[in-house]
């Protein structure tokens, strides 16, 4: 039989997700199977050499069943979920029409450790996967259209009896919530098999009193090596780092999202530091995220990415003072620490949070500090080797005092108590200068520093600018407002920006991102005495070529037409830039032709003019791999 002529199997498990979006998961396996996993809202089930043209016409349930019908195949059909056959009507499950061999096909090759996501506990599925109970080793019940019932979760436990290594349980309804607990974790305590990775958040907050860290549940619990939990309680998370059973545990991930807490100091609690009775060890500890869900979801995935979003309507766990020493004092070996604390809702507590210090310079082995919303550091205890340092969201900062000066510690800064929040005081000018001077030397160690957030240009004044951008030697990514602001700064001469002090203050820079800003080719003519400035995204930005030209050449009046694009090598041995790549992903006013000729010259532009698709990424984290 030729290759053209060979009968293709292809199963798709059509659906929604909770927000009624269409969305599909691929899944390749050979030649002979493909499987599409899209739910169970719809079951197609085709036979014939034509699927290509079938996947490519893949919308709805109505298109595949059209273009089924249009290629002549012999077992295309559709069936809706109000239209479904008692599952046991023989000859009506669409998978029953599957050869045994092709079956057999499909599971071996779900069995696989890798990331195998099942949307559903498709009940059609379910005679399958019983009786190869062997060969799965994920539980995935991640964003399921129905409310899973206690009886999945049996089933479920039944088939995993001999081995799992993941379980999801993330935006799904469970109507029996304590008993659907229960039973997750005391088939956790009695598998055979290893649990390396869990992953709890339900879509309700009815749960407030259920403690996770019992101590008998710990001990079936101590082989983690990833853990994902909500924390409404301050006891579980005391609890969790008091027990320390956990000796291989690698990463967490805790939150707190209960609406309930909001104006209560539940979420407020201290951790036992060295000394204490009850202070533990995590030798094995790398990543430490603690925050809100929402804040920190589109951090989790930081390593591929330089674009950071932070939710701030949200609670999320919140550290007495100390109490973050205390924590990364239990995790020697910590190389990625995230703490993402909204506005404090602890009453009472809120200039005591403030005062909070971190020291860090035990962690040797840190590599990466993700820090937000008010949380102060102490900089000069950094651990050198420290890369990255993202702070975000810098209103209602306290102010330096004069004694606070004499000690050395670097604080924020906030508004000085003037009518006009832009006047300024020359005695409180020059105090200011002397302090950012000093801090500036200790900062000359630290060669990567990210700064990242939406500030509010109303919040800050001419000296808390020029005191953040200061601080920072190497790398900044502002937010919105600050980048080209409103309204003057003056601090040397009426109408400089913060873009002016960041030219004259980090003339080390060598990554900047303003993407998704305002920023026009105005603002790249302040970065072009940037002479090490080698990555610089305005994504989203509305620059033309006529300021990308002026970063590369410094020539303002040429270089912007369409006479430059038919000389590639025009003025590239006279560049002194060393940019290598200037991300122009969304800019309206750069032309396929300019991104062509940027290629040419060597330069990343982060946009494949050939599908658009983003490869940004994937180009610049080569170079970043020691990130």
């Amino acid at each position: 039989m030729q290759d053209d002529e060979k009968d293709y199997y292809v199963l798709w498990l059509m659906g929604y997700d909770l927000l009624g979006r269409y969305y599909s998961d691929r899944l390749e396996l050979d030649k002979e199977v493909d499987i599409y996993q899209l739910g169970v809202q719809h079951i197609q089930v085709t036979t014939g050499p034509h699927y290509e043209r079938i996947r490519a016409n893949l919308g709805n349930a109505m298109e595949v069943r059209e273009a089924g019908l249009k290629a002549g195949l012999p077992g295309a059909f559709s069936r809706r979920p109000r239209n479904l056959p008692p599952m046991n009507e023989k000859g009506r499950d669409p998978v029953n029409m599957l050869p045994s061999d092709v079956v057999q096909n499909i599971f071996m090759r779900l069995s696989f450790p890798e990331r195998v996501r099942l949307k559903q506990v498709c009940r059609s599925w379910a005679t399958y996967i019983q009786n190869t109970p062997d060969l799965w080793k994920i539980w995935d019940f991640r964003d399921c259209k129905r409310p899973v019932l206690y009886g999945d979760i049996l089933k479920i436990s039944d088939m995993a009896q001999n081995i799992c290594y993941e379980a999801y349980l993330k935006n799904i309804l469970i109507p029996d919530l304590d008993n659907a607990l229960e039973l997750v974790f005391t088939v956790i305590e009695t598998t055979p098999g290893i649990l390396y990775k869990l992953e709890i958040n339900f879509c309700t907050t009815m749960f407030d009193e259920y403690h996770y860290f019992s101590q008998s549940r710990i001990e079936g619990l101590r082989k983690l090596r990833s853990l994902k939990l909500p924390l409404d309680d301050s006891t579980q998370f005391v609890s969790l780092f008091a027990s320390g059973n956990f000796p291989v545990l690698e990463d967490v991930f805790l939150f707190g999202d209960s609406p309930r807490h909001v104006e209560t100091h539940a979420l407020c609690f201290d951790i036992p530091g060295p000394g204490d009775p009850e202070f533990k060890t995590f030798p094995a500890m790398k990543w430490l995220r603690i925050g809100s869900q929402r804040s920190t979801s589109s951090i989790q995935d930081h390593r591929n990415d330089f674009i950071f979003g932070v939710d701030l309507d949200k609670p999320t766990v919140s550290l007495d003072p100390g109490s973050l020493n205390n924590l990364v004092a239990m995790m020697p070996n910590l190389e990625s620490f995230i703490y993402v604390r909204v506005k404090s809702r602890c009453i009472g507590k809120e200039e005591e949070i403030f005062q909070t210090r971190i020291n860090l310079r035990g962690n040797e082995k840190l590599r990466e500090i993700i820090l937000t919303q008010s949380i102060l550091i102490n900089f000069p205890i950094l651990p050198l080797n420290c890369k990255i340092v993202i702070i975000d969201s810098c209103d209602a900062l306290p102010r330096v005092t004069e004694e606070e000066e004499d000690t050395g510690l670097i604080r924020y800064l906030a508004p000085l108590p003037h009518e006009d929040p832009y006047a300024f005081d020359a005695e409180e000018y020059k105090s200011i200068e002397k302090f950012d001077a000093s801090c500036a030397e200790r900062m000359t160690d630290y060669d990567s520093l990210y700064l990242f957030g939406i500030f509010d240009p109303e919040k800050l004044t001419d000296f808390s600018i020029r005191y953040w951008v200061r601080k920072f030697t190497m790398n900044v990514r502002f937010g919105d407002d600050i980048i080209e602001a409103p309204r003057p700064w003056r601090i040397d001469e009426p109408g400089l920006t913060p873009a002016h002090y960041i030219t004259r203050m980090l003339p080390r820079l060598k990554i900047f991102d303003i993407s998704c800003t305002a920023a026009k080719d105005a603002t790249l003519r302040v970065f072009r005495d940037l002479r090490d400035l080698e990555y610089i995204n305005v994504a989203g930005c509305l620059v033309t070529f006529r300021g990308v030209w002026f970063l590369l050449t410094g020539e303002w009046n040429e270089g912007y037409s369409n006479e430059v694009f038919q000389t590639p090598t025009r003025g590239r041995q006279h560049w002194e830039s060393r940019l290598k790549t200037i991300i122009l992903m969304k800019c309206p006013k750069i032309s396929k032709a300019a991104i062509a000729w940027l290629e040419n010259q060597g330069i990343s532009t982060g946009r494949d003019i050939r599908d658009g698709s983003l490869d940004y990424l994937d180009r610049w984290k080569p170079e970043m791999a020691d990130w």
